[in-house]
C-alpha cells in the first residue's frame, strides 16, 4: 500500500462515516417526530 492509496482510502472512509452520521441523525429525528 502506498501512502497515496492509504490517504485516499482514509478520506473515503471519513466521507462514508460523515454521511452515515447524517443518516443516523436524520433517522433519530424522524423517530422522535412520530
Amino acid at each position: 500500500m502506498t501512502s497515496k492509496g492509504v490517504k485516499a482510502s482514509t478520506s473515503c472512509l471519513m466521507r462514508m462515516k460523515s454521511s452515515g452520521d447524517k443518516l443516523v441523525s436524520l433517522g433519530s429525528k424522524i423517530t422522535s417526530m412520530t
